[in-house]
């Protein structure tokens, strides 16, 4: 359980944080953002059953 809390967690932080700029570089740019509201789905809900 510790191990749950100190390395995952923040780890899915992160790639949410990562996800969610490059969301926003998309955004700005007109492009396609479709994978990344799919995997932004996908770890937030990962994140909430944890």
């Amino acid at each position: 359980m510790l191990f749950l809390l100190w390395l995952v967690v923040p780890l899915l932080g992160v790639l949410w944080f990562l996800n969610f700029t490059t969301f926003l570089k998309n955004l700005k740019n007109g492009k396609n953002t479709h994978n990344q509201n799919v995997l932004g789905a996908v770890l937030t809900f990962h994140q909430t059953s944890c």
